[in-house]
Formats: C-alpha cells, sequence, structure tokens
C-alpha cells in the first residue's frame, strides 16, 4: 500500500508539473501576440488590468445608450451633414467621459449593412477618441456612401465632420 501511494503521489507530481509548464506555455504565447489572458481561468487579475490600459478600448460607457442623451445631443448640438455621415455633437459641462452614439436607420440596408457600418465607426471613433475633448457627445449617421469608402477614406471623413461640429460657435 506504502508503494501504491507513493507511485500515485508521483504521478500526481508530474501532471501538476506538466499542466504548470503548459500554462506558463500558454501565457507566455498569449502574451508575445496581445491576446486577453482572461480565459485561461485563475490568473493575476492585475496583470490583465495593466494589459488592458495599454489598448484604447470603446466601453460601455463609452457610448449613448438612452433617448434623453441622444435628445440632448440633438438640441444642444451643432451638426455636419457630409457625403459619408451625418454628425452632431456637443460639449458637455461637467467634462464627464466622451461619448458617442451611432443611428444606423433601416434606410442604410439590411441589417448586416446596419451592423458592419456601426462597426466601421466605432473603429474609427476608437482610433481617434485622442483627438477629442473630454466630455464630447457625438451622434453619427453613417450614410450609405460610407460603404464604398476604405478604412482611411471614412476616418478622413470623420475626422473631418468633428473638425465642422466642434469648430463651430
Amino acid at each position: 500500500q506504502n508503494f501504491a501511494e507513493q507511485e500515485s503521489s508521483a504521478f500526481v507530481n508530474a501532471t501538476l508539473q506538466a499542466q504548470a509548464r503548459k500554462f506558463s506555455k500558454i501565457v507566455d504565447a498569449r502574451e508575445e501576440h496581445g491576446l486577453p489572458l482572461r480565459l485561461l481561468g485563475d490568473f493575476d487579475n492585475s496583470k490583465i488590468a495593466s494589459l488592458r490600459r495599454g489598448r484604447q478600448c470603446f466601453t460601455r460607457q463609452m457610448r449613448l445608450t438612452k433617448s434623453l442623451e441622444f435628445q440632448e445631443v440633438k438640441d444642444k448640438g451643432h451638426r455636419f451633414r457630409g457625403s459619408a455621415l451625418w454628425m452632431q455633437g456637443y460639449v458637455c459641462d461637467d467634462l464627464s467621459r466622451l461619448k458617442l452614439g451611432i443611428i444606423a436607420t433601416k434606410k442604410l440596408g439590411c441589417s448586416v449593412l446596419r451592423n458592419s457600418a456601426k462597426r466601421r465607426l466605432r473603429e474609427v471613433f476608437r482610433e481617434c477618441q485622442d483627438q477629442v475633448r473630454e466630455g464630447s457627445r457625438i451622434v453619427v449617421l453613417p450614410r450609405s456612401q460610407s460603404f464604398k469608402l476604405t478604412h482611411n477614406q471614412l476616418k478622413h471623413h470623420f475626422l473631418m465632420a468633428l473638425d465642422k461640429v466642434f469648430c463651430k460657435k
């Protein structure tokens, strides 16, 4: 019985060591490629938080979600209508977080096209958010012309619209 216990403990130790090596390789590979670590289970949360801080994210807190917020932008904001998108915005007095709302109506096309337009605009906003003042509230309506533009062209139109909206007095 003593021999069996020694054999099973040796097997358990070998198994644990193999799992630790495998876990270490996975962590190294995910860090090397910049992939999220939250899928690894019990991992140091401070490490995950430090990795997230390095990226620009488009979080839930950065979205206009309530109809009152959209109405406030409509009432107080300046408008710009371009060929690729329509934008409205203003800077809030309390200088809270920067917020974006995207309205993609059925007039734009089927749900696949509407969702594609929203994804593209969110990505452009994510890349340009450093160039927008804190506390800004922005509502964007993509137009059918935006589907014909490349990412860089859409980004150019977005920045041009931002400039027009926020430079008005």
